[in-house]
């Protein structure tokens, strides 16, 4: 097995076991939205990979640009998730900028389905291939879609809503030391992660906290910070 498949294996199999916890927390708590939203997005992250993985061993350009198109679709799920988990959860960034965000990637998925083979392209002419890990994976050559330009200008009202978003919990009290959510919307290969598991204060965020939740531990409600975990420093 090659370290391409395994990479990618390994990233989609953390989202569904990620996801698979938290449905079980969400169904205890069936009004909480956000782990919901959670869920949504970690699932879309899944499929997003599985379909790069496919996308990876393509072998023509038609197969390529097929694949490529449909990885719009769990992206746009992925996308939508993660807004309005940011929305819900935290209770920070301006709504106008949500649903800019949002309604520019629905758009983007619907041109994308309107032209052949994909939103990114007007015309794949070959494959190239490069090493990766070891491995020779393609990568396009063709004329760009002059309508790509959709899908990054969702990418840069979702980076300006997740900078409001961060500067709102900022003034709350909650200093955020690392960012793990911002990404390039438009390629589309964006992730979500965290990368501490405590507040300044001491308290959990939210996978932790929903973690312990489910282990039959109480923690105390957190303000949270903007996909981080927050420090003194």
């Amino acid at each position: 097995m090659s370290g391409v498949t395994v990479i990618w294996s390994m990233v989609a199999s953390a989202c569904l076991t990620l996801a698979a916890v938290h449905v079980l927390v969400w169904w205890r708590q069936r009004t909480d939205w956000a782990a919901a939203l959670f869920i949504v997005s970690a699932l879309g992250t899944a499929f997003l990979a599985f379909v790069e993985l496919r996308s990876l061993h393509a072998e023509t350009p038609w197969e390529y640009g097929l694949l490529l198109r449909w990885a719009h679709v769990p992206f746009w799920v992925l996308f939508v998730a993660l807004v309005g988990f940011v929305r819900l959860y935290f209770r920070a960034g301006r709504p106008w900028l949500a649903w800019t965000a949002c309604g520019l990637r629905t758009l983007s998925l619907v041109l994308n389905f309107a032209f052949t083979p994909n939103l990114q392209y007007r015309q794949i002419t070959g494959l190239h291939g490069v090493r990766f890990f070891g491995e020779l994976v393609p990568v396009p050559e063709g004329v760009t879609n002059p309508w790509v330009l959709v899908a990054q200008a969702s990418s840069l009202v979702f980076v300006i809503f997740a900078a409001d978003a961060t500067l709102t919990v900022w003034r709350r009290g909650a200093r955020p030391s690392a960012v793990g959510l911002l990404g390039t919307p438009g390629d589309p290969d964006n992730a979500y992660r965290i990368d501490k598991s405590t507040l300044r204060d001491g308290r959990p965020t939210y996978a932790g906290r929903k973690t312990r939740q489910f282990l039959g531990r109480k923690s105390p409600p957190s303000d949270g910070v903007f996909v981080t975990a927050a420090t003194d420093g």
